[in-house]
């Protein structure tokens, strides 16, 4: 089971990446967040306009790295699709979110899927992963949160000697 979290707390918490993250001049574009990121209570605010994707990647994958990016739309794709998105990958996660400008909160624009942030050769091996669509936009607190996970063995190993009975 996962440990005890509040949903707006970790969207918030990505959003903060993202923005840490960017150059200053894409970052102070962004500055209405800033009192709803900086206030200690938990209400939704922007959490649950548009879902966090969640990745549970197959396989093994490194624990102790992260890997963070902040992704902008090219300038052709501004009117269809949303300028930025956030993607962060640790362990056998990956996150990707949507951090809308002032003139895209309320729009209807295309959500472009990242890509998983690992080689073509982590799938062959582990086989594909799956994603889920999450709306953290809950004050309350999650409990008891059940949590999945595939372990697959490509050998077995066994340092127990074999012993072999006499012939008879």
């Amino acid at each position: 089971m996962r440990q005890p979290y509040y949903p707006t707390a970790i969207h918030k918490m990505l959003i903060k990446m993202a923005l840490a993250m960017m150059p200053d001049d894409d970052h102070r574009q962004f500055n209405y967040l800033k009192p709803w990121l900086l206030s200690k209570d938990h209400k939704p605010g922007l959490s649950g306009s548009v879902p966090i994707i969640e990745w549970g990647i197959s396989g093994g994958v490194n624990p102790n790295k992260i890997m963070c990016i902040v992704a902008k739309v090219k300038e052709a794709f501004k009117d269809s699709a949303y300028r930025y998105q956030f993607i962060c990958q640790y362990g056998n996660f990956q996150y990707q979110l949507v951090i809308p400008l002032p003139e895209e909160c309320g729009q209807r624009k295309d959500f472009v899927y990242a890509p998983l942030l690992l080689p073509d050769e982590h799938f062959r091996v582990f086989g594909t992963s799956d994603y889920q669509e999450k709306h953290f936009n809950s004050p309350d607190r999650v409990r008891g949160e059940k949590l999945s996970i595939l372990l697959q063995y490509t050998s077995r190993y066994s340092d127990a000697r074999v012993q072999e009975s006499p012939a008879e």
